[in-house]
């Protein structure tokens, strides 16, 4: 999967060279999310509720520039819940996005959300991290951070011992870092924009993950 992550995150990042207010919000980063993948030619799932014969769906592909929209069946599903993003070919992957900005309402670290994403991507072998961060509170994940006023963070201890220091992320190249999570080993994915201010982009997913073509 290491591969593909990558590939999706180089096709994400071209989006959004001139987004400087992208980690404002995640439905925008989804959005974008999804063209680069299929820009890629992946072809994406969204829930469409339930028919009396079971859960349909949308499926959009990329044709001749435009987006092909059709309706069938669900045809990928997690045991529990749902992500935010699927892709259903040319393989089954979900996707967990989650941005921190610098300012707003999300300026926060907020661990536990993302943190919970990382269990999830520890349990299925079909799910990946999709995380986003500017560059200043990037900082209180990989701990960095120097202030210290307020109440101690809640589930920092992860992300402090497994991200890098954020002069270590390269731009425009991929630095891959394995991880462990609940017994399972993951592989991490840095990158750093280069335009002003930067964002970081975190991809991961299991290590022992080869994506399987969805049977229709």
């Amino acid at each position: 999967m290491d591969r593909t992550l990558q590939q999706l995150g180089t096709s994400f990042l071209r989006r959004v060279a001139t987004d400087t207010l992208l980690t404002i919000s995640e439905g925008f980063i989804k959005v974008r999310c999804a063209q680069a993948a299929l820009d890629l030619g992946w072809e994406l799932q969204e829930g469409a509720g339930n028919a009396p014969s079971g859960p349909v769906a949308d499926f959009a592909r990329a044709s001749a520039g435009q987006i092909q929209w059709t309706r069938g069946p669900r045809r990928a599903q997690l045991p529990q819940g749902s992500a935010d993003l699927c892709v259903v070919s040319p393989f089954t992957l979900f996707l967990e996005i989650k941005a921190r900005p610098d300012f707003g309402t999300k300026s926060q670290a907020q661990f536990q959300e993302m943190d919970a994403d990382v269990s999830r991507c520890a349990q299925h072998t079909n799910v990946a991290l999709f995380f986003i961060f500017d560059s200043k509170i990037y900082l209180s994940f990989s701990g960095e951070k120097t202030e210290t006023r307020g109440r101690p963070a809640v589930a920092a201890e992860w992300f402090n011992r497994y991200f890098p220091k954020l002069t270590q992320i390269p731009v425009g190249l991929w630095l891959s870092l394995e991880a462990v999570r609940d017994g399972e080993a993951l592989s991490l994915h840095f990158q750093k924009t280069e335009h002003s201010p930067s964002h970081i982009l975190v991809l991961g997913g299991r290590r022992d993950t080869v994506l399987q073509p969805h049977a229709a």
